[in-house]
């Protein structure tokens, strides 16, 4: 009976299917091996309408491909390929603190007019303009924690936030990577809003004064994603502690400044980047600015075309993109939000 009614199931989404670049049943075909391979279980009655979103996003990610001479990069049929857009919204789910600026180029935000703690950094310097120039390259990955998975829980900001932490301390203290913890600031922040977003600087301020230091993952326990209760008593005493961080508006020039000194914190539209594959993140991409994601810079090159672009960690685990990561051109523009902000964490 149960094979009965997947069959009945498969039929009416069939025939239900909008009209698209493929034949219904081929879109069929292909949602059937894409839950097999993702190893993806819904109720009978959620599979057509999981079927229909996933025949958007092939259409989708086909006419994104047909493109990628444009845009740079191409899409795959990827883990998130089933999601409709609101569930989409909630996985893109950055927010700024209440009443803060935007940080636009040659602003910087200093202990003076932003929260404690935070440093004022020397933006648009012929330093940083020389650096950017020769742009040599950098790669911190060595620096860093195997990719970690936010799944469903919009909490890219505290994913950025531990990147950038877990890179100062290797670096200035040439020890492996500690594994942070995301989930106790999650679960303990009051200025953020937990698996409904937050702010990189939030989880900084939070690590300088409240946990008095990094809190490791195997002090307070493993991600859960879903906010919980906060247990920030029982964890032991910090290893590591925050000095400070420097958070500028942006522009290449100075976000290829911070780099030289660790892994930055920054913020970007991701809309477009759901159902990257790999490539490099042009001008010819249609994001917008409008920020809704946290991600980490971590290394800046210029390929075998002479094209300049950042290296990028995400939050959304090893498989997805290039091994959990994307890369994006250094156009001196602002390309998708990117020169939003740029957060770089001060270990003590």
């Amino acid at each position: 009976m149960r094979y009965i009614t997947i069959f009945l199931v498969l039929l009416v989404a069939i025939v239900a299917a909008d009209e698209g670049i493929f034949k219904a049943a081929e879109y069929t075909k292909m949602f059937t091996t894409w839950v097999a391979k993702f190893k993806r279980a819904f109720k009978a009655s959620a599979f057509a309408s999981k079927l229909a979103a996933f025949t958007k996003n092939v259409d989708r990610i086909t006419r994104a491909n047909a493109q990628s001479k444009v845009t740079g990069f191409t899409c795959g049929i990827n883990k998130f390929a089933d999601l409709t857009p609101t569930e989409v919204k909630k996985l893109l789910r950055l927010r700024k603190p209440k009443n803060k600026p935007s940080l636009l180029e040659g602003e910087a935000e200093s202990a003076a007019d932003g929260p404690a703690g935070a440093s004022k950094p020397k933006v648009g310097t012929p330093e940083t303009d020389a650096a950017f120039t020769a742009f040599k390259p950098i790669n911190w990955l060595s620096k860093l924690t195997p990719v970690k998975d936010q799944g469903q829980c919009g909490s890219c900001w505290s994913f950025a936030a531990t990147a950038t932490v877990e890179a100062a301390i290797s670096l200035k203290y040439g020890v492996a990577p500690p594994v942070l913890s995301e989930q106790i600031l999650i679960d303990c922040i009051d200025a953020a809003y937990g698996c409904d977003g937050g702010w990189a600087t939030d989880a900084f301020a939070f690590m300088k004064t409240t946990a008095k230091g990094a809190v490791e993952t195997s002090s307070y326990g493993r991600y859960q994603e879903e906010q919980g209760e906060c247990r920030k008593a029982s964890v032991d005493k910090p290893k590591y502690s925050l000095a400070s961080w420097q958070e500028s508006g942006g522009s290449d020039k100075v976000l290829y400044s911070y780099l030289t000194k660790g892994a930055v914190g920054v913020a970007i539209d991701a809309d477009t980047i759901v159902f990257y594959k790999g490539g490099i993140v042009r001008a010819g991409n249609n994001c917008t600015q409008e920020i809704n994601h946290a991600v980490t810079v971590v290394g800046a090159n210029t390929d075998a075309a002479g094209v300049k672009h950042w290296i990028v960690r995400n939050s959304w685990g090893a498989d997805w993109g290039e091994q959990g990561y994307f890369r994006m051109q250094a156009t001196g523009g602002n390309l998708c939000g990117i020169h939003e902000t740029a957060q770089l964490p001060i270990v003590a």
